[in-house]
């Protein structure tokens, strides 16, 4: 473990000097890290309200990249409608602290019944503002704990049109695979493991513009993840959707911090790796079985 120390009044100019970030994988770029088994995200010990803000672990450094903002104003929100309906939907913390979310595959409603962590308004300006034109990268650390029965199972969007489903940056969809893996605006992507399947997963990508059409605004366009039956495809995920944990995303833009895909990919995989291998902080995690909420 490292040590700060800290001297009231001094000034560093030697800008050889590392910088203390906080987190491993954090640099100058980076807009986003939320971490569940961190208590800066939120506390552990108990699940977040429907409404509550969850602590983003780089907004110093997200708001250097945005010229400005707070803690308040650069964390994401956490939405939870499962609210009030056990049987349709239950959020839970993990033994190792991640966060679950059993959705139901014969109980929903049509009420659009989900769990969903939702990037605040400034970066979502952001990201609509400078795509295309610069390159940005994002992770999902999770777990699949009970599989969608449908193909059409999207659980993340990194800006994206609700419709036409054709226009958007990054879907985190069906397998944990972010979409495009080609074309024009695609800079790097891999999943791990490369297929659907239950347990942990890996999902990374970076892209430097919008597949189709960009949005006339930007509160046209949404930047979200989720477990559940949500927005465009209610309809598809409703008694079929996914039931997931999540433990660690991760956004930054590469052309601010100068890094490239396949040098944030390794470091970030690297630091999954130890995380989930024998010893690590997320490593042999318990939870309650989906199988509870047919």
């Amino acid at each position: 473990m490292g040590l700060k120390v800290i001297i009231p009044g001094a000034t560093f100019t030697d800008p050889t000097l590392p910088i203390l970030y906080p987190d491993p994988l954090v640099t100058a770029g980076t807009l986003l890290l939320l971490d569940f088994g961190r208590a800066e995200t939120h506390s552990l010990s108990t699940v977040p309200a429907h409404g509550a803000q969850l602590g983003n672990i780089a907004w110093e450094q997200a708001a250097a990249v945005l010229g400005g903002g707070s803690l308040a104003t650069l964390s994401p929100t956490f939405q939870n409608t499962f609210v009030g309906q056990p049987t349709m939907g239950v959020v839970e913390r993990t033994s190792k602290k991640g966060l679950h979310v059993i959705t139901s595959q014969t109980a929903m409603d049509s009420a659009g019944r989900h769990a969903a962590i939702v990037l605040p308004t400034a970066l979502r300006d952001y990201l609509w503002t400078n795509l295309p034109g610069r390159s940005i990268y994002t992770s999902v650390w999770g777990r699949y704990t009970r599989l969608a029965t449908q193909g059409t199972d999207a659980i993340g969007h990194l800006a994206s049109v609700s419709a036409p489903t054709g226009n958007y940056v990054n879907i985190l969809y069906k397998g944990a695979l972010w979409v495009p893996a080609a074309g024009g605006t695609f800079l790097g992507q891999r999943s791990d493991p490369p297929a659907e399947a239950l347990g942990n997963f890996y999902a990374a990508g970076a892209q430097n513009g919008w597949v189709g059409a960009k949005p006339g605004t930007a509160a046209q366009s949404e930047c979200v993840h989720w477990f559940g039956a949500r927005g465009l495809y209610e309809s598809f995920q409703r008694n079929k959707a996914a039931s997931g944990v999540w433990y660690r995303i991760y956004i930054e833009d590469l052309t601010t911090s100068g890094r490239t895909f396949a040098a944030v990919d390794a470091a970030d995989k690297a630091l999954y790796d130890a995380a989930f291998g024998v010893g690590g902080r997320f490593n042999a995690d318990g939870f309650t079985s989906p199988a509870t909420l047919p």
